[in-house]
């Protein structure tokens, strides 16, 4: 019968496969939880006396995954800059504003701001339903690292467990890292919006780290504005505080990487979408993948709305994980930018289907997030003394067959009602020439008149007019 954990001193999920790390399985083990914390791993099941125990049979056990950059915006559901999807982030960003003689009138709002580097965020200012953490639980989200999303310098990120709807009570770790990015501002961009283009993103970025050095060196306050900004961007530099930098693009984000890269000993981190695939070589060591849901419409390769690099993006995400662990670079996955939290399981079962095995998938999930936001003691694996917040799932953890029935945060236990019936997953991805196509209905030959023909392996001789049978 349900009882309050502090009846019991000790609980005991038993006879579970459990990963204690990513490399290390237990195919029949005991995971032993006192107070908030799990005392010990026990393998062959036996549980301690006095513990209340959990029969977990058949059911798969592994460490809480942690989110390293999720938006405060689509957290919550809030709108953003540009008329956002529920990632937060502006659909579309005109490279030049508009000005207020122009054709399209401006709208009436406040423009979006440019430097909040010293801005913490507040956890009486996130709002977030039950109803979000219960979703967020259920994908086996446990822990998250909440980001801003407005503006240039958009402020300082922190780390929240899902334990309690009040996430003030949740913070395991504020001023995790700054957050720089390019302004996504809507088509009545104003004068008092710029730089809108990225070009201006890009110089205001370069300044604002130059003026900060001079702040520090001059200590003058000539000006006030930007004081309290140059001196969070000069301590992120001192205190190698981790700095995520977020393009609306690939090429951007380069872009942005290559400015932010000028100054010695930054600590920086990558945010990167599906794009990212068709130029894995481009990409620095430290990387946060989005991933990508989107499905093609039939025979795209017949449409003109949709572009080859849509195309080869499309093919080629699935496979960019193995890709990068094949190459020695790093990465944390996030489910944000998914217009949809219900495609995050889908597209992990897709990322195995091509290649990317279930140590890489939890070194990429929980641990390795933990150790980027310095909380390897806490979190990341189910070792003796640290947090009890993990995961009991009825199949293996990236399989859509293995769905979350349980959450224990921080000691904390939340029953999930399991779905009813599996998610259909994600089709395979193949190229657009194996797309199956509509079956030739005429004749079993066809003659072709007066056609200009190229035959690349006669590249000496000009094109000729020729006829061209077809059968």
């Amino acid at each position: 019968p349900p009882a309050l954990n502090a009846d019991y001193p000790l609980q005991a999920l038993t006879h579970a496969r459990v990963y204690v790390t990513p490399e290390r399985v237990l195919a029949d083990a005991t995971v032993v939880i006192q107070g908030n914390k799990i005392l010990e791993v026990i393998e062959g099941g036996q549980a301690p006396p006095g513990a209340r125990r959990w029969d977990c049979r058949g059911k798969v056990i592994h460490a809480g995954f942690i989110d390293p950059f999720l938006g405060n915006q689509e957290l919550g559901q809030e709108s953003g800059e540009a008329s956002p999807s529920p990632s937060g982030l502006g659909d579309r960003v005109d490279d030049e504003f508009t000005s207020a003689g122009s054709a399209s009138p401006p709208v009436a709002r406040a423009p979006a701001p440019l430097f909040q580097a010293e801005r913490p965020l507040h956890s009486s200012a996130l709002e977030v339903g039950e109803d979000r953490l219960d979703r967020l639980r259920s994908l086996g989200i446990l822990s998250l690292q909440v980001v801003p999303q407005k503006g240039l310098f958009r402020g300082q990120g922190s780390v929240y467990s899902l334990r309690t709807q009040a996430m003030d009570k949740n913070l395991l770790k504020p001023a995790s890292c700054q957050v720089v990015g390019v302004r996504t501002v809507d088509d009545g961009a104003t004068e008092a919006d710029y730089p809108a283009s990225l070009m201006g993103n890009l110089a205001e970025v370069r300044q604002a780290f130059r003026e900060a050095e001079w702040f520090e060196r001059s200590g003058s306050l000539a000006d006030e504005r930007h004081r309290e900004s140059w001196r969070a961007l000069r301590a992120a530099l001192q205190q190698r505080t981790p700095i995520y930098e977020e393009g609306r693009d690939l090429l951007e984000g380069l872009a942005l990487h290559r400015v932010l890269s000028e100054n010695p000993g930054i600590n920086l981190k990558m945010v990167v979408g599906p794009d990212a695939a068709l130029r894995p070589e481009w990409l620095p060591g430290q990387l946060v993948l989005r991933l990508d849901g989107q499905e093609l419409p039939e025979h795209p390769a017949r449409r003109a709305d949709v572009g080859y690099a849509r195309l080869a993006r499309w093919k080629s995400w699935p496979a960019l994980p193995l890709k990068l662990a094949q190459s020695g670079k790093e990465f944390c996955l996030t489910a944000h930018g998914l217009d949809d939290w219900d495609l995050f399981p889908r597209c992990l079962e897709l990322l195995q289907r091509n290649g990317a095995s279930t140590p890489l998938l939890l070194e990429a999930l929980p641990r390795r997030p933990a150790r980027r936001l310095g909380l390897e003691q806490q979190l990341g694996t189910l070792e003796p003394g640290k947090l009890a917040t993990l995961v009991v799932r009825s199949g293996e953890p990236f399989s859509l067959a293995g769905q979350v029935e349980q959450c224990w945060v921080e000691g904390k236990l939340y029953r999930l009602e399991p779905a009813k019936g599996l998610p259909d997953p994600l089709p395979a991805r193949e190229g657009p020439g194996e797309l199956a196509a509509p079956r030739w209905e005429g004749p079993s030959s066809v003659l072709i008149q007066g056609a200009q023909i190229w035959n690349p392996g006669r590249t000496d001789q000009p094109c000729s007019q020729e006829d061209l049978l077809v059968q």
